[in-house]
């Protein structure tokens, strides 16, 4: 069955899951970014990231994700946590006072 209301909470919950179920996977898979073109970088929602030595975005899910649910003050509803100390991925929030408690993100 397919679930036709997906909320941001929703996709947090599933990338926790994905993590607890093997992190190195998820990280890996969040971590990872491609390179996209002009359009895409342009996109209203989708988030992309610094550009790489050619001069292209670079794009990843949470990117994609983010887009999904929109954007707002140019930031997503999802984030992905780091401890601030190690760089290690902690997992998922839509909470940004957890950002503010002394986790991360990583730099665009």
């Amino acid at each position: 069955m397919y679930n036709l209301c997906v909320h941001p909470q929703d996709a947090v919950d599933l990338l926790n899951e994905m993590y607890a179920l093997d992190g190195a996977a998820t990280a890996a898979l969040i971590e990872n970014r491609v390179p996209c073109n002009e359009a895409l970088l342009e996109h209203p929602t989708i988030q992309v990231g610094a550009t790489n030595r050619y001069g292209h975005g670079l794009v990843g899910l949470l990117g994609v994700l983010n887009g999904l649910f929109g954007v707002h003050n140019t930031r997503g509803c999802i984030i992905a946590m780091y401890d601030e100390h190690t760089g290690e991925l902690l997992g998922f929030t839509t909470d940004r006072k957890a950002m503010r408690d002394g986790l991360t993100q990583p730099a665009e």
